[in-house]
Parts: C-alpha cells; structure tokens; sequence
C-alpha cells in the first residue's frame, strides 16, 4: 500500500514539473482575440485580457520558425491599448499564407501559434454601422397622427395613435417592417441594442468590438429576411390594438433616386392610458415619453436612442358626467 502511495507521489511530482516547464500558454483560441480592419487597411488585434499590459508579439509563417528568428515587437492603438497590429505594406507581404501569432509577456511565451483567420475580418466601417443604428433614417415621434371617435361598452371614445414620421428626403421611396416582442431573434436583437445602449461607452476595446460583431451580424441577417411594406404618406402608424408596454422593432428601408439603399431599425415601446375625464367636454392628453438619452460628449461613442411610441386612448365618460351633472342640478 505504502509503495502504491509513493508512486503517485512520484508521478504527480513528475506531471507537476513537466507543466511548469512548458510555456505559459494563458490564451489559446482565436475567441480571446477581437480582430478589426481599420479604414487605413491596417488589421489591428484586441487580446481580451492584455489590452492595459505591455507585450511582445510576433508573425510567422510557420510553426516551427526558431525563437530567435522571430520578429518580436510592440504596438498601441490611438487610444493607448496594447495591441497586435500589423500594417497594410505588413498584410500585403504576408497575405494568401498560414499565419501563427505568438506573444511574450515579460520574457514569458503566453500564446505559441494561434493561426491567423483574415477571411471575413470586421472592419471599422461595420463598427460605425452599428454605432449609427437607429440614427441612419430620421424620423420624428408624432403622437397624433390620426384620431377617431369609437364607442366602446356604451362610452365614447375619442383614440389619438401615434407613430414614426419619416423626415423624407427628395426622390426617396421609404418602405417598412413591424414585428411586435417577444418574437426568436427579434428578442435577442433588442437585448443587444439594450446593451449597447447601456455598456458600450463604458466598454473596453475588445468588449466593443465583439458586442458590435453580435448586432452586425443579426442585424444584417434580419433585414435580409424583412418582407418589406411601402410607407404611405411617410408614416408608419402604431397598430391600434397595441397595449401598454407592448414593444416592436421596426425595420425602416430608403431607396433614393438612384437605388441605393439604406437600412435602419427603431425599437419601439408603446404606451397606452386609458383615463376618464372629470370636466365636461374636455379631452387630456398625456405628454410624449423618450427614454432618456444618455449624453454624447467629445469622442464617445454614438449611443442608441430607443423610442417611446405613444398610443394616447383619452376616454371621456359622459354617461359618468351626466350623472355628475344630474346630481348637482337635484339639489
């Protein structure tokens, strides 16, 4: 039993030592990294966890380059992140073969050969995309567009729906795309313009980066699949059985005069308040709501605006009022 004991002694020791003599391998998938083409053409790439910590870094060609043959060296963007950068004259010379990275931290070897994806990179151009969205297409919270009188069970309803009002540009066609939440993918898009909304500003490079990757990629998906609806008179209207709370993304198209197109999205919340009305005759409306805007201030980021789309339902009871009226006249 003793001997059985001391061999696993021995043999955790020698597992133990082999570890530490390997290289410090801390990043070891392509997921840790955030890779962005930058309108200059340079590739720049964002290490999740060394983007506040000085390293080296080197590009090979092969797996089995000799450490003293490799090119180690340092970078930092423009806003002083420590980053992989490689430059267009440096693509152009390496472009159409394997591509391995390595990275040193204070002498120590932390990533040995991630191979290098280029295909399909996201580009700076598809960030400011995201950061535009909601933005891209103005239009203005109207809530009253239409107004009609109902009865419902006996009472008079005067119904004020209100909607998006395009700011139209000349020789533009405008056509759009409402679908209500919960809805699959609809939810998850809405979550993650929520959370741009909320943390992007805030965020770290790489956190940027992989949030707009997200947005982008199910943005573009989505407006792909719209079954598109001509606007008419530049306003799309709340659907009139919308209720208090209801929430919709709104996909808007333009086609200017010479085809070109250009696609946004709106989140929508509704908001509906049925009230009665003590004086006679005398309709209230409630004040439109915006969710409030988080400031903008020098290079920050463009943030979403969600909408609040108002549906005002001002119910004036006059079977209540003349029951009012009735009682002060007996006396």
């Amino acid at each position: 039993m003793k001997k059985i004991q001391v061999k696993l002694v021995i043999t955790m020791i020698a597992i133990l030592a082999m570890l530490f003599l390997l290289p410090i391998q801390v990043f070891g998938t392509n997921e840790e990294m955030q890779m962005i083409k930058t309108n200059n053409e340079d590739y720049i790439i964002y290490i999740k966890e060394l983007q506040n910590t000085s390293f080296e870094f080197a590009i090979t060609q092969s797996l089995d380059t000799e450490e003293m043959d490799r090119n180690y060296q340092s970078a930092e963007d423009d806003n002083g992140n420590h980053v992989v950068l490689i430059s267009k004259e440096k693509y152009e010379e390496i472009s159409g073969q394997n591509n391995y990275l390595f990275v040193k931290k204070d002498g120590k070897l932390i990533i040995e050969g991630i191979k290098l994806d280029f295909n399909q990179v996201f580009t700076t151009q598809n960030m400011e995309q995201v950061e535009l969205t909601s933005k891209k297409i103005e239009t203005q919270l109207i809530t009253d567009i239409t107004e009609k009188d109902e009865e419902i069970n006996g009472v008079k309803v005067k119904i004020t729906v209100g909607g998006l009002k395009i700011n139209a540009k000349e020789n533009s066609n405008y056509y759009y795309a409402i679908t209500k939440l919960p809805s699959e993918r609809y939810d998850t898009l809405k979550e993650l313009a929520d959370k741009i909304n909320t943390d992007y500003e805030k965020s770290d490079m790489y956190s940027k980066i992989d949030l707009s990757k997200q947005f982008y990629s199910l943005y573009s998906d989505l407006a792909d699949e719209q079954d598109w609806k001509k606007v008419d008179n530049y306003t799309i209207l709340q659907p009139n059985d919308a209720k208090k709370g209801d929430q919709y993304v709104v996909y808007i198209k333009e086609v200017d005069e010479n085809q070109n197109e250009t696609v946004d999205v709106k989140f929508m919340t509704s908001y509906r308040e049925d009230e009665e009305e003590k004086i006679p005759g005398r309709t209230e409306s409630k004040i439109v709501k915006e969710t409030t805007k988080l400031p903008i201030t020098g290079d920050s980021i463009i943030l979403f605006v969600i909408l609040a789309v108002i549906v005002i339902v001002a119910v004036i009871v006059f079977i209540r009022m003349k029951k009012l009226q009735n009682a002060k006249t007996g006396r």
